[in-house]
């Protein structure tokens, strides 16, 4: 992530996506990791769900540092989804 975009990989291929082109983020606990799955607003090169491991504490403070980045995904940005 950065503050224009964000990259998908498979580690063969990078994508990148405006933070607009998300629908919605939701977070998931499995087991001792954290997931995160990007619902994207129309179907991207891996399709239109991303589920990955999450770094939390990069994801959290990431987002807290920029907020309007994600505006449109929760309605509290200074508040985790």
């Amino acid at each position: 992530m950065d503050k224009q975009f964000f990259y998908v990989s498979n580690y063969f291929k990078t994508y990148r996506y405006k933070y607009i082109d998300i629908e919605k983020m939701t977070e998931s606990d499995f087991l001792f990791f954290k997931t995160l799955k990007i619902r994207l607003r129309q179907k991207g090169k891996f399709g239109q769900n991303l589920i990955f491991l999450l770094s939390y504490k990069r994801y959290e403070k990431f987002i807290k540092e920029n907020p309007e980045l994600f505006a449109h995904i929760f309605d509290h940005p200074s508040t985790l989804a």
